[in-house]
């Protein structure tokens, strides 16, 4: 039952049998706290009952049974399973959603909990249902110290069954989850499901408020004990039939013309009752004002004229209702007080009695309609109760006009009328507990040879002890505020660490905008969001522009949970009476702030959503304690990864107790994106969202003709071509990059090319180092990096050019004149016939204004410019290998200023030789030797140039990473 289950527990042991008789029961903190119950399953299936919502229905009486499990002999036979979920109701026991766990040996013809498995009907047997459930995938054992024992079953049969019950309440979790249900005997497991194949593996699941017709014609406990009466029961319940708890069953004659009579007109027939008994004394349960409940399930007879739209009670009738107010239509199913009904007895030998019930002049002359309804409360039924077989009737005779002796069914209607609460109980995986909180607010820093990756670790990663937690800096820079008319929650999210076992929210405190009344709310927070209703709600009084005093709530949570506001617009336009909820704008980005206006949202979302809405953080402050939780550590994901794969865990990125992570494994040139996942336990969270970086050699450096600022501007047109000539400070060099600076809001699609310098001093359109790449320019810099594109543009001599063909849209770029001695590098061709022409023949001493970016890794400094290959280094130089990341292939380069006793020698990470490429003296020069990796596994490895003189003096001696990727 519902509202008032806790008074009848206290009549159970004189009115029913001890099946009725269950009460609340809650996990054992004590065991949670340490995590001690928390176990790891077999597998990733389970039992579930959970909607598409990810929650749960209203009005729920959804069973789950087991296959027969035959149990062998032995001294010691007990039953567990692992169980997980949230059930967050605010109300008190019993109106609060909650389950259970039944067993029997009969065949499921009477079933009694695990917590009293032989049925004891003694005042110190308890029959428990548990209105919550641990966080965690636990021990059902330990959670609630409760081990099922059922030794006296050895060497029978059993078959078990769970329920779910949730009341009319709009749910706020998300359903309850069973895995590994084990049945043992003497320590050996007989029966054990983990649902690992995805079926229900035999269990068969029954929503018991979709409940068949009940009404119908049957010789059984019929009228005279020969022919057939109207039965309202399902043969197949008991030993005998009989009926189900939460019934709502009616049958409905034919419409029926009454005659414009002045005699008294009724509905007569004969009535059996084998039902539950009437509650009497101060004990039953209250309907409202002190007027008690006095009947729990019944049977009334009712009237429609409107075709069945409405219908009304007939309340003259003899024999009179043995209940005025019964609990099965009063509050089981809604229809209030003062609702009456024939009620009891309990008897397995119901005797019939004639009906008279008087019809009201007011339907006289009108077609009606005729009900006999019957209806159930949620506790005590045939199961509880083999002689409660039903309700029979017959002989029915409405004002002379209609009869039937229950031989005819013809225009009847049998129907049930409860609700469907939903047949929820199905195998899914489950194999991760939802929203394992996630590290926040990753940042990537690249540098020269590494890059540096840090986070912060999920928030709500303390534990509180009665202390006061708040996100604000106690100053109030402005206030949200809605408009006329207007209202809904505004809150602060309050997170808590993973794994907490309970959370009690002892008051609060808030800072408003505007003074009066309005309501305080708490809500759960369930996979990452707050629930749409309330768990909690409390009037308070705020004050403007200030805190209140401390709000005493003592509010239970399972978890993270948000305490927000209701605001409210004014009244009227221009009124004054708005409450609104101050905002701290100082605490940016928020990431506590949460908006309930239209269904919840981050408010950091709703601010960058919304011009003139400003971020921060809300004036609410709660004093928290919380037990249990655990601390995370981490996992680094790198993309591309060392063996080229997306987002490979790194090696030496596994389990860091710290919140930082430095990867020196890489390439100067190559952008690399990182995630990062918590790890509580086992459990491992979703990946943080891609954060990524570019390392750039420190060689790396900008070739600029321009100052930044755009003085001018030139038109090439569509189809034409414009360049700028760079040279690098040395050689071997890299071209790196290059930027183009579009004056203007103006955008446009360009070929970007790279030309040699031909032998005219200009670019050698016929022979492109890069053939055209489109890009989109628009207002400002446009960056555009070769290295990481995958283009290696060594330069050996000479110079280059950077520049594009428009294409389309005519645009203009930026032409600087504060450089004359550079002007002769820009250059432009009109597609006129004239060729590449300088820029200053246009725009006096004018520069475009592209950059180049040059790496000079490999550079060795020379005397001057002739060919490389007839030059002497000045210096010892060990160029970076190329290509890098490599296949099997690389090149390495290198430079001796003298003749010298040389080695170059490539080392594992292990520091273990792995090959000599050189080994023997060599003269002053340049060097390039190309490297075969075969058979090397994937990895990193350095290489190490070591220089001696003939007299034994070291010369030079450095080492390079390289990368080999199958």
């Amino acid at each position: 039952m519902k509202k008032h289950i806790s008074l009848i527990i206290i009549l159970s042991a004189s009115l029913f049998s001890a099946q009725n008789n269950f009460v609340e029961k809650k996990s054992d903190n004590s065991f949670n706290a340490t995590n001690s119950s928390r176990t790891f399953r077999t597998g990733d299936y389970g039992l579930v009952c959970q909607n598409e919502s990810g929650s749960y229905n209203t009005d729920m009486e959804n069973y789950i049974y087991s296959p027969v499990i035959n149990v062998p002999a032995g001294d010691q036979v007990g039953i567990d399973f692992l169980v997980r979920g949230s059930l967050l109701d605010g109300d008190a026991f019993p109106e609060v959603d909650y389950w259970g766990m039944q067993l029997s040996n009969d065949s499921g013809q009477s079933w009694n909990y695990v917590s009293n498995p032989y049925g004891d009907t003694s005042a110190t047997a308890n029959n428990y249902v548990y209105s919550d459930a641990p966080e965690f995938w636990s021990l059902f054992s330990t959670t609630y110290s409760e081990p099922i024992d059922i030794s006296n079953y050895a060497g029978s049969a059993i078959q078990m069954r769970y329920w779910f019950h949730s009341d009319s309440d709009a749910p706020q979790g998300e359903g309850l989850f069973l895995d590994d249900i084990t049945v043992s005997v003497d320590g050996a497991d007989i029966y054990f499901e983990s649902f690992e194949d995805s079926t229900m593996a035999g269990w068969v699941s029954v929503d018991q408020t979709s409940t068949l017709p009940a009404w119908h014609i049957d010789t059984y406990g019929a009228y005279g004990e020969s022919g057939r009466s109207w039965w309202m029961g399902d043969p197949s319940i008991g030993t005998n039939g009989g009926y189900s708890d939460h019934w709502y069953q009616v049958l409905d004659t034919p419409p029926i013309d009454l005659p414009n009579s002045t005699s008294t007109l009724t509905v007569s027939f004969d009535q059996k009752r084998a039902i539950e008994n009437l509650c009497s004394g101060t004990n039953c349960p209250e309907c409202t004002g002190g007027v008690l409940y006095d009947g729990w399930d019944a049977l009334n007879v009712r009237i429609s004229s409107d075709g069945g739209e409405t219908w009304s009670v007939l309340e003259d009738a003899v024999p009179a209702y043995n209940s005025s107010d019964t609990y099965c239509f009063g509050f089981e199913f809604g229809e209030g007080c003062a609702v009456p009904g024939w009620g009891g007895v309990e008897t397995a030998t119901p005797i019939w009695e004639a009906t008279d019930v008087s019809i009201p002049q007011s339907y006289y002359g009108q077609e009606v309609i005729v009900r006999f309804a019957f209806s159930a409360d949620p506790g005590y039924s045939t199961v509880d109760n083999t002689d409660l077989t039903g309700v029979w009737i017959d002989n029915i005779d409405v004002a002379g006009v209609f009869t039937n002796d229950g031989e005819d069914t013809t225009g009847f209607e049998s129907k049930s009328l409860v609700a469907l609460g939903g047949d929820l109980w199905h195998i899914e995986n489950i194999g991760v507990p939802p929203v394992i909180p996630m590290p926040e607010n990753v940042v990537v820093t690249a540098v020269d040879g590494s890059v540096e990756v840090t986070w912060d670790s999920p928030s709500g990663d303390e534990e509180y002890n009665n202390e006061w937690v708040s996100f604000d800096d106690g100053s109030f820079e402005n206030a949200i505020v809605v408009g006329t008319g207007g209202q809904g929650y505004i809150g602060t999210s309050f997170n808590m660490p993973y794994g907490v076992e309970s959370v009690t929210v002892h008051s609060a405190r808030v800072h408003a905008s505007g003074s009066g009344t309005t309501t305080l709310g708490g809500f759960a927070i369930i996979g990452g969001v707050p629930s749409p209703t309330p768990l909690y709600e409390v009037n308070i009084t705020v004050v403007d522009n200030n805190f209140t005093d401390e709000i005493t709530l003592d509010w239970a949570f399972q978890s993270s949970f948000v305490v927000a506001l209701l605001v409210k617009g004014p009244s009227t336009d221009g009124g004054t009476d708005g409450i609104g909820i101050s905002i701290d704008e100082s605490s940016i980005p928020s990431s506590h702030s949460w908006s309930g206006l239209g269904g919840w949202s981050p408010w950091s979302e709703v601010a960058l959503s919304n011009d003139g809405i400003s971020d921060g953080e809300f004036g609410i402050q709660a004093k928290v304690t919380s037990v249990g939780g655990s601390t995370p550590v981490f996992n680094v994901y790198r993309d591309p990864g060392l063996d080229g794969s997306s987002f490979q865990l790194m090696f030496n990125g596994t389990g860091l107790s710290v919140t930082n992570y430095t990867d020196n494994i890489v390439s100067n040139g190559v952008e690399y994106c990182y995630r990062v996942a918590s790890v509580f336990d086992e459990a491992l969270s979703e990946k943080t969202t891609p954060a990524c970086g570019l390392p750039i050699s420190n060689t790396v450096y900008d070739v600029i003709y321009d100052d930044g600022t755009s003085e001018d501007v030139m038109p090439v047109g569509n189809g034409n071509y414009l360049a700028a000539k760079f040279k690098p400070a040395g050689y071997p060099s890299k071209l790196y990059g290059a930027s183009f600076y579009v004056a203007g809001s103006q955008s446009g699609p360009v070929l970007v090319y790279v030309w040699p310098e031909g032998q005219d001093g200009k670019p050698d359109m016929n022979n492109p180092i890069l053939p055209g790449i489109a890009r989109n320019l628009i207002q400002g810099w446009n960056e555009v990096n070769f290295v990481n594109e995958g283009f290696d543009f060594p330069i050996d001599s000479g110079s280059v050019f950077v520049g594009y063909q428009q294409l389309s849209v005519n645009f203009n770029i930026g032409v600087d004149w504060n450089n004359s001695s550079n002007a002769s590098n820009s250059m432009l061709d009109f597609g006129i016939g004239i060729g590449w022409e300088q820029l200053s023949n246009y725009s006096s001493n004018g520069v475009w204004m592209i950059r180049a970016q040059m790496d000079g890794e490999n550079e060795i400094a020379l005397s001057n410019d002739n060919d490389l290959l007839n030059q002497l280094p000045r210096e010892f130089a060990l160029s970076q290998n190329y290509p890098n990341p490599f296949n099997p292939t690389t090149n390495i380069q290198f430079g001796l200023a003298e003749h010298s006793i040389t080695s170059l020698e490539i080392f594992n990470i292990l520091g273990e030789s792995v090959t000599k490429v050189v080994d023997k003296p060599l003269d002053a020069g340049f060097y390039n030797f190309s490297v075969s990796m075969n058979g090397l596994a994937s990895g990193m490895y350095f290489y190490r140039l070591i220089a001696i003189s003939s007299d034994g003096k070291s010369l030079y001696n450095d080492m390079k990473k390289m990368i080999l990727v199958r």
